[in-house]
């Protein structure tokens, strides 16, 4: 990584790492809203014996591939 940094110019550097914040910070908005929601769920399942757990697996999975999407692009930089 440092050595790639010592590659490019200043300028080009100042141009990646706001795009690369933004699609951070984008994923880690819907990560947030995804366990907002697996939580709402869990909890209205929990106390009204509710059949929502499909709904949570499809939930679960999105946010583990929000994770990981995220885990590849900190592993990008």
């Amino acid at each position: 990584m440092r050595f790639r940094l010592q590659l490019t110019s200043i300028d080009e550097q100042r141009s990646v790492i706001p795009q690369r914040q933004d699609t951070l910070r984008c994923l880690m908005q819907r990560a947030r809203h995804l366990e907002r929601e697996i939580y709402i769920l869990e909890r209205s399942r929990y106390l009204d014996d509710g059949e929502d757990e499909a709904k949570v697996d499809e939930l679960q999975h999105s946010l583990d591939d929000t994770k990981e999407q995220v885990l590849s692009s900190l592993s990008s930089c």
